[in-house]
């Protein structure tokens, strides 16, 4: 039932959007609700993920993926600070506005970068854990596929 209860903040930024989308190239009065409404659900998404990277951070602390788990908090403060500057850029001019858009692509870009330097270093270190597993010189599971 716990596990379910997580699933809902997702579902729910998931129909707030598609009909934002709808909305957007009308540029009708609905469209402003609509928005505001799906990026505060993105801030409250936002919220459970950085508390989950938390208690993921605490869990693993001593183990052989602590230190990756760092780039995983660190993209999540960047998505985080992306959806509240993506709500901020509805409350300022709008030559500003397209400037906090930018900031928050642009943060949306660092937490896509950092991912990716968790999922090499994740796999770097179980390639590691396997060799020393196994003994042997590569694990069974990367020899022939030329990676």
């Amino acid at each position: 039932m716990k596990k379910a209860l997580w699933v809902l903040p997702a579902a729910a930024s998931a129909m707030l959007v598609v009909p934002a989308c709808a909305f957007a190239s009308t540029g009708d009065s609905v469209t402003a609700p609509v928005r505001l409404g799906a990026e505060l659900v993105g801030l409250l998404v936002a919220l459970v993920l950085l508390v989950q990277t938390r208690r993921i951070r605490t869990e693993l602390a001593g183990s052989a993926f602590a230190e990756e788990v760092m780039f995983v908090v660190l993209a999540t403060l960047c998505l985080a600070a992306s959806a509240v500057f993506a709500w901020a850029q509805g409350f300022v001019p709008a030559q500003s506005g397209e400037l906090v858009g930018f900031g928050a692509q642009l943060l949306v870009i660092a937490a896509m970068g950092l991912l990716v330097a968790y999922f090499a270093r994740v796999r770097a270190t179980l390639k590691t854990l396997l060799i020393d597993m196994s003994g042997e010189d590569e694990p069974a599971s990367t020899q022939g596929d030329g990676k």
